[in-house]
């Protein structure tokens, strides 16, 4: 079991940078934030779809059906997507020729660029906040209320909801600030700002009254988390040319990886030591925070950004 978990994890690792480089090569400006928030959404509704069906084809057809029947659903979207159109690349923004290839000489030059950093720490200091809740949720869930599987159904549909919620408006409010004239800077700056602001009162989880309470306010958590992703994919579409999309939000989701890792076993020691998730809590408050300054000191301007690094026609 856990040599196929390291598989699955592997292969489907593949869909970030891939998802965000095609919204990168199919779309520009204020589409482009859209989009990012409509493929941000589409995980969330996977993970609002699976604590209500999962359980039910475990109970029916036996635990091993429900690996079968998710499985196979990836091959049926696959068909799918094989069958989408190729872009043309008409839509991309055009790359300057001295744009790197993809090569070890890429990997060093994004090593050394202020805006690869900008996304890698934005993804670093927020994305971990996803993987502890993903995690340890139910756990939380089973001290606090002594829910079992079943009854975490829809309490866990209600947070995914919510974080799905936060996908879509982040898109939403950037594509509208942008088609208002606003700058680059403004429409991914604000949802950014707006998600560290939300995300604060994650700490009162601890003294939540009943598990709906609990649940909205880690729906609002990972509404915020969500918001602040799709920030930060649109700056990476915003600052590189579509060709390095995939590869600085492939470096970035790899650098990521380590601080969910950090902080699950930091969770666990937590916990086998005797003490609570308020550590944890606190940690996922001001995440967002920190993150949003050291995106701004990082990248200052986007627009001045964009502008260095795109040609006139852009």
């Amino acid at each position: 079991f856990f040599s196929v978990r390291v598989a699955l994890a592997a292969f489907e690792a593949v869909n970030l940078p891939a998802a965000v480089k095609t919204v990168a090569t199919w779309f520009r400006g204020d589409d482009r934030s859209f989009a990012l928030g409509v493929m941000n959404l589409a995980p969330n509704i996977g993970a609002v779809a699976t604590p209500l069906i999962v359980p039910i084809v475990a109970v029916m057809f036996g635990w091993r059906w429900a690996f079968i029947a998710t499985g196979a659903l990836g091959a049926v979207w696959l068909s799918f997507w094989l069958l989408l159109p190729r872009s043309t690349g008409k839509l991309a923004p055009p790359a300057r020729e001295d744009a790197p290839d993809r090569n070890v000489g890429a990997f060093l030059k994004l090593a050394a660029d202020r805006r690869t950093w900008a996304v890698a720490f934005g993804k670093f200091l927020t994305d971990f906040v996803w993987v502890f809740l993903l995690f340890w949720g139910p756990d939380l869930f089973h001290k606090m209320f002594g829910l079992n599987t079943v009854g975490l159904s829809l309490p866990v549909a209600m947070v995914f909801l919510m974080a799905g919620a936060g996908s879509l408006f982040a898109g939403s409010l950037s594509s509208w600030l942008l088609g208002k004239g606003r700058s680059f800077n403004i429409a991914r700056k604000t949802p950014m700002l707006i998600a560290a602001v939300l995300a604060l009162p994650v700490f009162a989880v601890i003294w939540a009254p009943n598990v709906w309470v609990a649940a909205g306010l880690l729906g609002l958590t990972l509404a915020a988390h969500q918001m602040f992703s799709t920030s930060i994919f649109g700056l990476a579409t915003d600052v590189f040319p579509s060709r390095m999309v995939g590869l600085v939000i492939g470096m970035s989701a790899t650098f990521a990886g380590f601080s969910g890792l950090a902080l699950n076993e930091y969770t666990g020691w937590v916990l086998d030591h005797g003490g609570s998730y308020a550590p944890m809590l606190a940690i996922c408050a001001g995440a967002k925070v920190i993150a949003v300054i050291v995106v701004h000191l990082c990248v200052p301007n986007i627009d001045a950004a964009r502008a260095a690094h795109f040609s006139a026609a852009e």
